[in-house]
């Protein structure tokens, strides 16, 4: 599902207009965005939690040549999926 798919099943479902969902969609993503920078978690029950997470410098393969490379340290997003989800799916 992409952006503009979300926004319109959002806007019928909420009988709200598009114009205003996708407000709030960026909204929530520059909320959720700026909590995980300050390193809180972000939890959206029943979806789950996003939580910042640091990744430590490493050594890696180039796989298609084989040379050895070095990946910097860098943040990253982990998203764990909430129990209630997860049966949903299942």
């Amino acid at each position: 599902m992409t952006k503009t798919e979300l926004i319109e099943e959002l806007a019928v479902r909420a009988d709200l207009p598009k114009a205003k969902v996708e407000r709030l969609i960026n909204t929530l993503c520059d909320v959720v965005g700026e909590r995980l920078q300050a390193g809180e978690k972000v939890m959206l029950p029943p979806l789950g939690r996003f939580v910042h997470v640091h990744r430590a410098a490493r050594k890696a393969r180039n796989p298609l040549t084989g040379e050895k490379v070095d990946v910097p340290e860098r943040a990253a997003v982990r998203f764990q999926a909430s129990a209630t989800l997860k049966r949903r799916l299942n």
